[in-house]
């Protein structure tokens, strides 16, 4: 995926849809729309058409109708139930839940699990700051209890 300029909308050129990757690929559409104030009856046309890979651009033929009718979430909710696993989210949480620090160093493990809560964002699996802090308790080095 690129996006070097704001002024530009981003492009999504990979064919492997991963849960960051979708995430990635909203956030850029929401900060390309929010610098150059698209109108939100324009949004997914303004983005739809830059998804590169052929699987995609084969999915796009195939729907462009339906998902130009839709907003900008209703097409994210598109998206991700079409090239997400179906199990995303429940893997997620379980990689998330099995984390833990080992060797490394405190922050740099308090900041992967961070981020891979963030994955699971308008989940029911997303933790809330108690539950990430009891996690980070449970999960980190003994000797730092």
């Amino acid at each position: 995926m690129s996006h070097d300029k704001l002024r530009d909308p981003p492009i999504l050129s990979t064919s492997c849809i991963s849960v960051a990757v979708a995430n990635s690929w909203h956030f850029k559409c929401e900060q390309y729309f929010q610098h150059r104030k698209i109108n939100e009856s324009n949004q997914v046309a303004m983005v739809v058409y830059n998804m590169c890979d052929a699987d995609h651009q084969d999915w796009l033929v195939n729907c462009t109708s339906n998902l130009l009718k839709m907003d900008f979430d209703g097409y994210i909710s598109a998206f991700c139930a079409q090239w997400l696993p179906h199990d995303w989210e429940h893997t997620t949480r379980r990689n998330l839940l099995g984390l833990s620090q080992g060797s490394c160093p405190f922050l740099k493990f308090q900041e992967e699990f961070i981020a891979k809560n963030g994955l699971l964002m308008d989940t029911v699996s997303h933790m809330d700051d108690a539950q990430v802090m009891h996690q980070l308790e449970v999960a980190m080095d003994k000797d730092l209890t």
